[in-house]
């Protein structure tokens, strides 16, 4: 009978919820009757002798779909392009192959070194213009700078033509003190 008289007090009370515009369930088990009131959102203040539970967040449900179409990556950054011979670096390295060739290609009347390493050493001047100097492995060097173009797109370069002094030059038998090597125009060979 005790149990019966519980679900009825129950249901009553899960009525008088209803009619009193909330809205409600009543659950009863085990002797005791528990009462969750969910009230909608009105102009006046709730009662003060209501009780309110905080329900808890549903469960969140994710789904994989691994036969799923990916998404297309993204596409990759731009690689910086290749400055050639706008890098000092790179211009030096192409103005001492072309100056030790033409070296060890000279007349033995105007240079008599031989396989002798050439350094070149090129300073920007601003813009795409540069000052480059030269020195040999014997102690031959560059009488003055060179002044040297590349290209605005750094694929090629033109210069003065490099003049170049010192123990191994006899130009004309002596006569001068440097020896020049021929200028280049749009030269391209790193």
């Amino acid at each position: 009978m005790r149990k019966q008289t519980i679900f009825i007090v129950a249901a009553i009370a899960a009525a008088v919820v209803l009619v009193a515009g909330g809205i409600g369930y009543a659950m009863s088990g085990k002797g005791h009757t528990t009462t969750h009131v969910h009230h909608a959102v009105a102009a006046s203040p709730a009662p003060t002798n209501t009780v309110t539970t905080t329900p808890t967040a549903p469960p969140v449900r994710v789904q994989i779909n691994n036969n799923a179409t990916p998404a297309p990556a993204a596409p990759a950054p731009a690689a910086p392009s290749d400055p050639g011979f706008l890098n000092p670096s790179t211009l030096a390295t192409s103005m001492a192959n072309e100056n030790a060739n033409v070296l060890d290609n000279a007349p033995s009347y105007d240079y008599s070194g031989s396989d002798a390493q050439v350094n070149v050493e090129c300073t920007p001047s601003g813009g795409d213009t540069f000052s480059c100097s030269a020195t040999d492995g014997d102690g031959d060097y560059s009488a003055w700078n060179d002044t040297v173009t590349v290209a605005p797109d750094g694929s090629s370069w033109s210069d003065q033509g490099m003049n170049w002094s010192g123990p191994d030059i006899y130009v004309d038998g002596g006569v001068t003190n440097y020896w020049t090597v021929p200028a280049v125009t749009d030269w391209t060979a790193s």
